[in-house]
């Protein structure tokens, strides 16, 4: 559900609501001993310019608030002039037996 607000919002606001706009979209998994975290960068570049929101949407909601509260995910949401910035860590299972 967070990769369909982040893009339906970027497709509505955001970078891909004007020609030349674009998401750069990065994952990683960092193995530790004891666990697994998926690690997810959203970056939005050449859409129009951003500003702080007035009021908090669903999709800043489900990502500050649902996603640590159900599945312990951590997000950082950075609305910048130059684009939308999100960072989220989902913590998994440490083998894929588990």
């Amino acid at each position: 559900m967070a990769m369909h607000e982040l893009t339906t919002n970027a497709a509505k606001h955001g970078a891909l609501s004007v020609f030349g706009g674009k998401v750069d979209v990065a994952w990683t998994v960092t193995i530790e001993a004891t666990r697994r975290t998926l690690n997810i960068d959203w970056v939005e570049s050449g859409g129009p310019p951003v500003a702080d929101p007035t009021r908090k949407g669903f999709g800043a909601r489900l990502l500050e608030f649902v996603m640590p509260g159900q599945i312990q995910a951590k997000s950082k949401i950075e609305y910048r002039p130059d684009g939308v910035r999100v960072h989220y860590s989902v913590p998994m299972q440490a083998d894929a037996a588990g």
